[in-house]
């Protein structure tokens, strides 16, 4: 078919024509004409004076990898089917920049702090957290209470594939302990909360974790508090957990 200047619209890198429809390129854009993608077979490779015509002079936008990056929120991709999702994160592997840690003088991906990954609730969220600690998980067959990737989603081969590469892992006690028990004792902590089986069963999580390999990853979490915030009076059940993190004052 053929289209307007005004309505068409190049695609900057392969795979964004097959991966957006003009329906989603229209929210994306926040337009209220359906954009037209133009053909693959114009590029700056193949057809160069013809591809600077279109942008320079009729003022064609071309929609990038960075741009859909930028522009797709949480309430985008909550509007985007599963089997979506996993064609979304299969374009991904191949697309290296958009997620990649800083590394040298290059910055870190757009998507690294994005709520792009689909949990197991339905929710979504970024991979990294500001310092870049993992916010999301693998699915496990473990009962951790931490965020997962939505099985059905990570069980594709190659959405698999590119979670890994991401940086994303099965969870273990010390993940759950950073990322569920820890954080509830941040602040101002009333005596009450500190009693009861919940706090009892932290307690026990915390001690688990601190006789893992893993350990030095709770660490920084715990040395810098006062020993009363958490810890309570240490007495009965708590000893264990007390007397391991004794081991660790001098680290």
């Amino acid at each position: 078919g053929h289209c307007c200047a005004q309505h068409a619209i190049l695609a900057g890198t392969a795979g964004l024509r097959e991966l957006l429809s003009p329906n989603q390129l229209r929210q994306l854009l926040g337009q209220e004409t359906e954009p037209q993608w133009l053909t693959s077979e114009i590029s700056t490779r193949r057809t160069f004076t013809l591809h600077r015509y279109l942008t320079d002079t009729l003022h064609v936008a071309e929609f990038s990898r960075e741009m859909l990056a930028r522009r797709a929120s949480s309430e985008f991709f909550a509007a985007q089917p599963d089997d979506w999702m996993i064609r979304f994160y299969t374009y991904l592997l191949h697309q290296h920049p958009l997620w990649s840690p800083k590394s040298g003088g290059k910055n870190e991906g757009l998507l690294r702090q994005q709520p792009f990954l689909r949990l197991s609730t339905g929710d979504h969220v970024a991979p990294f957290t500001a310092d870049d600690t993992p916010a999301v998980f693998l699915p496990t067959s473990c009962d951790l209470n931490v965020p997962l990737v939505k099985q059905s989603i990570a069980a594709d081969e190659q959405v698999n594939e590119f979670l890994r590469r991401l940086g994303l892992k099965e969870p273990d006690i010390v993940d759950e302990v950073i990322n569920s028990v820890l954080p509830r004792y941040q602040g101002a902590i009333s005596p009450d909360r500190l009693e009861g089986t919940e706090y009892t069963a932290d307690i026990q999580a915390i001690a688990t974790a601190l006789r893992t390999d893993s350990a030095i990853c709770v660490l920084p979490w715990l040395l810098p508090r006062p020993s009363h915030r958490l810890w309570g009076k240490g007495i009965g059940c708590h000893d264990e957990a007390v007397a391991t993190m004794g081991c660790y004052r001098d680290v």
